[in-house]
């Protein structure tokens, strides 16, 4: 059953690093994803349900579905929403969750979701293969990818990055055919314009010049650059939460760290697409801000 968190949400004032603004209990939330064009962001939960929140308006319930959510993606307005679950449906809804397209994909991990243009990118991994779905008003098309590696839409076109000892690599889709070899241990997320690279004891960001940059942080699972690129968020299997400048060409300081209330995995870190406001899926949906941030 669909529930309206609007009502249970409570504003608090804590003044840390991040200024925390907002709670919304959502039980199990799994995937976050902002509107490009607006201050919102979609949220997916464990059960099956999608909901908008608006940083002034709070949150609204957009639909269920008969899977955990994944991954969510969004076009500029967010008028349509690419829905992908975790036992292997996609969907592509309205912002009524009327269905439009769906469809089925064979990744079981690593799930990730954009929206470019009037595309879809549905990637994973299967138990063998790394692999992305291109999902168009012309049907889904699907590709291999080289061990490793992550799609990224560009301004060029369609690209895969990938790291290797040399740096991170980057090809046109059509033309990774047979780009295999040797692999550093990064797990990449792309992040806008950026690529993270997660290991036991830190994160890498490349800029899309493919220039790196890099930060201490114990075992990193989520992170999420703001769409000017000047701020970083990561968060750590353990429940702590980090947050820090970026500038081109000088060392990352280490991050402000926000102890939870609960020692929960962060499970998914997103910026809006405007103005100042980060959201963390925990135990619940959290909304920050910031002025700047406040180091020791």
């Amino acid at each position: 059953m669909s529930t309206d968190h609007t009502n249970d949400a409570h504003f608090l004032h804590t003044r840390v690093g991040l200024q925390q603004v907002l709670h919304v209990p959502v039980a199990e939330p799994r995937a976050l994803a902002r509107i490009p064009a607006r201050e919102g962001f979609l949220i997916g939960d464990k059960s099956g349900e999608l909901l908008e929140l608006d940083p002034l308006m709070g949150t609204r319930t957009v639909g269920t579905f008969d899977e955990e959510i994944a991954a969510l993606a969004a076009t500029r307005r967010g008028a349509r929403i690419l829905v992908v679950g975790r036992s292997g449906g996609w969907y592509i809804v309205d912002r009524k969750a009327n269905v439009m397209r769906s469809g089925q994909h064979p990744y079981v991990a690593g799930l990730y979701a954009w929206s470019f243009g009037q595309e879809f990118a549905l990637g994973g991994r299967t138990e063998d293969t790394t692999g992305v779905q291109i999902l168009s008003e012309g049907g889904a098309r699907a590709s291999e990818l080289p061990s490793g590696a992550v799609f990224v839409p560009s301004d060029e076109g369609q690209d895969v990055v990938w790291s290797n000892p040399e740096g991170l690599q980057r090809l046109p889709l059509n033309a990774v055919e047979g780009a295999n070899g040797e692999r550093t241990a990064h797990n990449l997320r792309v992040s806008g314009r950026h690529v993270l690279g997660y290991t036991p004891g830190g994160v890498c960001i490349w800029d899309t010049a493919g220039q790196p940059q890099s930060v201490r942080w114990r075992d990193p699972v989520a992170g999420d650059v703001d769409p000017t690129g000047s701020w970083l968020a990561v968060a750590s299997r353990q429940g702590e939460l980090g947050f820090t400048t970026v500038t081109p060409g000088v060392p990352i300081e280490r991050p402000v760290v926000v102890e939870l209330e609960e020692e929960t995995p962060v499970r998914a870190l997103c910026f809006s697409a405007k103005r100042s406001w980060l959201a963390s899926a925990a135990d619940g949906v959290r909304l920050w801000t910031w002025d700047s941030p406040k180091r020791a």
